[in-house]
């Protein structure tokens, strides 16, 4: 299975959060990140988790 990853902007808009949250739960450790060059992105699977409460 490969997993999703969403640029931050990107992120936001999906789940209607502000970029200030999301930073937020990053630095928490509650959000998955990966980073490629310069840009971070999200994994769709700990968002989910984190967000929308579901089980991986």
């Amino acid at each position: 299975m490969q997993a999703v990853l969403h640029p931050i902007n990107q992120f936001c808009d999906v789940y209607g959060v502000g970029r200030t949250k999301v930073y937020e739960l990053i630095n928490a450790g509650t959000l998955d990140t990966v980073k490629v060059g310069r840009k971070r992105l999200i994994v769709d699977a700990s968002a989910r988790r984190a967000l929308l409460g579901e089980v991986a």
